[in-house]
């Protein structure tokens, strides 16, 4: 009569503990909570897992930052401005692109400071990114600025549309003077 366990292991052959990482060890004063293996510990923490205190600034640091702040603060509002008046009926978005333009100019000339001195390179990093999306903002700005007479079209066409029929002509119609005003930027498409 074969043995039941002959396909399967012997509990004396099976390990009692995964090695690595599977499992977690259960330190005496915490009994309920998992502690990661203590070859997980981060160096310089006090305690497995844990990580580091972040390193003060030097007070230069701080003055360098502190140097920037107001030029950030005027970048983002400038750049939230611009985002509000992109969303708002026409004429509105004309006066976003002037902000946009404000927001790119405040930008460009921080990250230009910041690359000069050692510390700020993540200033820097930041102010190009708001630069970057000040440039999208004035190219959405100039594309409305090409589809102006139909935007404004469509517009007055919704604001008396009543119907779903005479929504669909007020769309048919934009679509025609886009086709018209991009034919007439780029040329006709054969």
């Amino acid at each position: 009569m074969p043995s039941r366990s002959a396909p399967c292991a012997r509990r004396s052959d099976a390990p009692t503990r995964a090695p690595g990482i599977l499992f977690a060890r259960r330190p005496k004063s915490f009994p309920g909570k998992l502690q990661p293996p203590s070859r997980l510990q981060i160096p310089g923490s006090t305690r497995p897992g844990q990580y580091p205190p972040p390193m003060p600034l030097k007070p230069e640091e701080k003055e360098t930052f502190a140097q920037f702040r107001p030029m950030f603060l005027w970048f983002t509002g400038s750049a939230m401005a611009a985002f509000v008046l992109s969303l708002m009926p026409l004429p509105w978005p004309a006066l976003g692109a002037a902000f946009a333009a404000v927001g790119a100019v405040l930008c460009l000339t921080g990250a230009i400071k910041a690359r000069k001195l050692p510390a700020c390179h993540g200033v820097a990093r930041t102010f190009t990114l708001g630069f970057a999306f000040s440039v999208l903002l004035m190219g959405y700005f100039g594309l409305i600025s090409t589809q102006w007479p139909a935007q404004m079209e469509l517009q007055r066409c919704l604001s008396k549309a009543l119907t779903e029929q005479s929504t669909d002509a007020c769309l048919q119609g934009y679509q025609e003077n886009a086709q018209m005003v991009l034919d007439r930027l780029t040329g006709p498409r054969d």
